[in-house]
């Protein structure tokens, strides 16, 4: 009967999964591509969902996003990420992916070490965006590369 209501209302329901935080975290990793408002990245997500229920995957841009990509989809036959946020996930398969390129976030050469080296591929504007730091991300990091 809800199915029903919510079809008759035009209803579009989906469940939110990683990569509908994918396409947010990954446009913080490259500083220079930005959205201009909230609704072109909420569009974003809903076709992004759309595209992996009816399809099967979306189209990848480039290196970064088809790893991240294969490593969320690893992230999906583990009992052990099962009960991982959405987001926590994302933000797991973008550092592993930007680790296995080895994309280094951007450091000023004269500026003393500010954490441990592995946060040289986590920097302050995806912390901002993910809101998880580097040392936050290790546990579910390390599980997905055992996959």
């Amino acid at each position: 009967l809800e199915s029903t209501v919510c079809d008759w209302l035009d209803y579009r329901l989906y469940t939110v999964t990683p990569v509908c935080f994918l396409d947010r975290f990954l446009h913080a990793s490259h500083p220079s591509t930005h959205y201009s408002d909230a609704m072109q990245r909420e569009e974003r997500c809903k076709a992004s969902v759309w595209a992996l229920e009816n399809i099967g995957i979306s189209q990848p841009r480039g290196t970064l996003e088809s790893l991240a990509l294969y490593f969320l989809e690893l992230a999906t036959h583990s009992a052990e990420l099962a009960m991982q946020k959405p987001d926590m996930l994302a933000a797991s398969a973008i550092y592993l992916a930007k680790a296995t390129i080895g994309l280094h976030a951007e450091i000023d050469e004269n500026a003393p070490p500010s954490g441990p080296p592995d946060s040289l591929f986590w920097d302050e504007t995806l912390e901002h965006y993910t809101d998880y730091t580097a040392e936050e991300l290790q546990d579910v990091v390390r599980v997905m590369h055992e996959l």
